[in-house]
């Protein structure tokens, strides 16, 4: 797959820059340390893969976006977490939402007016839903009462829409699961 592809290229560099296998890298590997002593873009070359930006993935399973977005994760990439709270006041995160609600197939949804059945539901907003204090799950998936993401069991979105029909929802739910 392009995601294990892109793992092994790039673990693959940066183990040969910790450990060189041949003279030739083992010359590049002291020149760029000494360059990242004393410049900035040499500190830019040492770079061990724990800087790197998680990839999009292009997947037949996803379901294109119908809306204009400006913003927010778009369909392949991994979901964003956000500091939320229970109704109480009490601090949680998306994640710990998530997890919690299975491992199955999760619609997010930021005062939503309905969902499929089949699958589980986080709420943030509306009347019973999570609450978000800081704004931040609002402003990370670019959100507005309506706005939902449905989300594959790896955390990953697999659609995304402004005001999702029933109809909607279940198309993008059934290509998900590769039912369509």
């Amino acid at each position: 797959s392009a995601a294990a592809d892109e793992n092994i290229r790039e673990s693959t560099r940066s183990t040969d820059f910790m450990a060189p296998n041949s003279h030739q890298e083992a010359r590049l590997r002291k020149a760029v340390l000494s360059l990242a002593k004393e410049t900035e873009f040499g500190k830019r070359m040492v770079n061990g893969g724990r800087l790197s930006v998680p990839t999009v993935y292009e997947t037949p399973l996803s379901t294109a976006d119908v809306d204009e977005w400006h913003g927010g994760p778009r369909p392949g990439s991994s979901m964003p977490d956000a500091p939320l709270a229970f109704r109480d006041g009490q601090p949680t995160f998306l994640t710990d939402a998530f997890i919690s609600v299975g491992t199955g197939f999760t619609l997010l949804g930021f005062a939503p007016d309905e969902e499929p059945e089949a699958v589980s539901a986080i709420r943030i907003g509306g009347d019973y839903g999570y609450l978000d204090p800081q704004g931040l799950a609002t402003s990370r998936y670019e959100a507005e009462p309506g706005t939902t993401y449905l989300l594959r069991p790896d955390g990953y979105v697999a659609a995304r829409f402004k005001h999702p029909t029933p109809e909607l929802l279940d198309a993008a739910l059934a290509r998900a699961a590769g039912l369509s």
